[in-house]
């Protein structure tokens, strides 16, 4: 009775072991496809001041990177430490 009793309680967690890695690996696979459809492709088009000036970076680059990048650089108070390195 015991050796059936722990053969069906092995059964039950190897099933929620497999249930649980299932349920991930399709919560990646969602991610994935999402990620894919909602990312541009291509280049992207970046306008400066109306027009003025235009600049196509790839996509996925943070702003500040691609127009330091193209040598437009910002002026910041904290002289590009970030907010922590000004207050320290």
């Amino acid at each position: 009775m015991d050796l059936f009793f722990l053969a069906i309680q092995g059964s039950i967690i190897l099933a929620a072991v497999v249930a649980f890695f299932l349920v991930i690996f399709l919560l990646v696979i969602l991610l994935l496809y999402i990620k894919a459809k909602l990312t541009p492709e291509g280049k992207v088009t970046i306008r400066i001041n109306d027009g003025e000036r235009e600049l196509e970076v790839d996509p996925g680059q943070t702003l500040l990177s691609a127009l330091g990048n193209s040598k437009i650089f910002l002026p910041s108070a904290c002289g590009g430490g970030g907010l922590f390195e000004s207050l320290q």
